[in-house]
């Protein structure tokens, strides 16, 4: 259940994170355990909770879903895995560049932030900069 608080955001979107965690707790802590922690483990919540608000499926979830609504919606035979693989075939470059793109931004703005005010700074000039680029668009 010990997890150090740098990691608080990270295993936010982890099938095993917070939530899980909290719910073997609740069955296996004898109950004098149980009270010492769950200030600690409420804090956590708390941090997955507007982790998952600020950027709902992880970092990485804006840059899936602009690729999702691009492919078209298909009646053939494959269906929409089949228009996803001819999406991709020929439109590789662009993911490649788009992919790049969020490398770039993951490495330059969100590696170097130290402090969980920091990081919501930068996730929100992320945010106000990914909507004025969809706007322009």
């Amino acid at each position: 259940m010990e997890h150090p608080k740098e990691k608080w955001v990270e295993s936010a979107y982890e099938v095993d994170g917070p939530h899980y965690y909290t719910v073997l707790a609740l069955h296996i802590s004898p109950p004098e355990k149980w009270k010492a922690m769950r200030v600690e483990i409420l804090k956590r919540l708390l941090v997955t909770s507007h982790a998952r608000v600020v950027s709902p499926g992880g970092a990485s979830s804006s840059f899936v879903l602009s690729i999702a609504e691009k492919v078209p919606t298909s009646n053939t035979e494959g269906g929409w895995s089949y228009s996803l693989a001819e999406f991709i075939r020929h439109n590789d470059m662009p993911i490649h560049e788009a992919a790049d793109k969020a490398l770039k931004t993951f490495q330059e703005e969100f590696m170097p932030v130290e402090t969980f005010s920091e990081f919501l700074d930068v996730a929100d000039r992320s945010l106000d900069k990914e909507t004025r680029e969809t706007k322009g668009s």
